[in-house]
């Protein structure tokens, strides 16, 4: 499902399922190799989908816990160590690693919240193609070869995608 966001229009699945996320890639025609980002209705929500037992969890939290209560719902997206008895590997590309976002996007948020579900949605556009702020563009890329439906949402807000950082413990003590 083509959804928006405040940052582009996002090719949304159920996060959970693995099924659904292959459905992104094979869309899209993205390589296995590139992760998808999750998005999540919450901060609660987010930390169901971090592993607390392989990071520093104390460190590492409180920064995640800091960046989150600033800059969401908005457009950064937090990579951290996945839970992978909860999000399914595929989506990480094998990395261990997750990107979560919650958007400020009041449909987006409402659909998420709805649904009760963590959404993986990376841009809503072919591989390798400028990624939509429109429900147009989202169409344009898809109706030839992809049964894909589209929430209209208008124009983004934001237009550009959402500033990415990711939190790892280096295991030095500063």
């Amino acid at each position: 499902m083509g959804m928006p966001t405040e940052t582009v229009y996002g090719l949304g699945a159920n996060a959970l399922n693995v099924d659904a996320c292959k459905s992104i890639f094979e869309a899209k025609g993205r390589p296995l190799t590139d992760p998808l980002i999750v998005h999540v209705h919450s901060i609660d929500q987010a930390l169901g989908l971090i592993d607390h037992e392989h990071v520093n969890s104390d460190k590492i939290m409180k920064i995640f816990s800091l960046l989150a209560q600033k800059f969401w719902p908005g457009p950064l997206t937090i990579i951290v160590k996945a839970n992978l008895n909860v999000i399914p590997s595929l989506i990480t590309a094998e990395t261990g690693f997750v990107g979560l976002r919650m958007p400020s996007c009041d449909i987006a948020l409402e659909l998420l919240k709805v649904s009760g579900l963590p959404i993986a949605a990376p841009s809503a556009n072919k591989f390798g193609h400028v990624s939509p702020s429109k429900a147009e563009h989202v169409y344009n890329d898809f109706y030839l070869d992809s049964d894909v439906t589209i929430l209209d949402g208008g124009a983004c807000s934001f237009g550009i995608e959402s500033t990415v950082l990711k939190i790892v413990d280096t295991g030095t003590e500063n």
